[in-house]
């Protein structure tokens, strides 16, 4: 007879690639925001699933393999020459009415920016988010190492919902306030 824990991480799976899946189709055609809640809803039950299987170890577990798979469907998605979504399109046909195209050199450096904000100061906000949270909850030091193993399986989960936050807004000097803000306040917390 199978295990519960083995369904449960099974389940987790399951629920884990679907999700990014229907997070991945939402990305590429804006117009479906079904998919969106739907892949939500569906990573919300893959880390029940897993906690359910292994407690924390099963949600770290399942977020490394959730990474993973991101990574998968990115790499996939570059190397099958898809045409650019929907929104890409639509976007690039408003751009092309103006009179000044942006220079190449701009775009990259924008898209460098971009990088930097979602990746590296998205993941300080996340660690200082996680640090102002491992405060508030470490009140009792024989449960120190729960809150440690609670703390950063937040800064994980955060790092990649504050990168998808920053990533849909779509002014660059918004998406820099947004993230420069967020550090300091979240800095701040983290010290005091």
């Amino acid at each position: 007879m199978i295990q519960p824990a083995v369904i449960s991480a099974g389940l987790s799976l399951a629920a884990i690639a679907a999700g990014l899946f229907l997070l991945f189709y939402a990305w590429k055609h804006r117009s479906q925001p079904v998919a969106l809640g739907a892949g939500w809803a569906l990573i919300a039950a893959a880390l029940i699933a897993a906690f359910i299987a292994n407690a924390d170890r099963g949600v770290a577990q399942i977020i490394v393999i959730a990474m993973c798979l991101t990574g998968v469907f990115f790499a996939a998605n570059l190397l099958s020459g898809l045409p650019p979504a929907d929104y890409v399109v639509e976007r690039n046909r408003k751009a092309d009415t103006s009179t000044s195209p942006s220079s190449p050199v701009r775009k990259n450096l924008a898209r460098v920016w971009t990088f930097i904000l979602t990746g590296p100061v998205a993941g300080i906000i996340a660690l200082f988010a996680a640090a102002t949270m491992f405060r508030v909850i470490n009140r009792t030091p024989d449960q120190i190492a729960t809150h440690g193993v609670l703390a950063i399986i937040t800064a994980v989960v955060l790092w990649g919902v504050i990168s998808m936050l920053l990533l849909m807004e779509a002014k660059l000097m918004r998406r820099t306030l947004f993230a420069v803000s967020g550090a300091a306040i979240f800095a701040i917390t983290a010290w005091i």
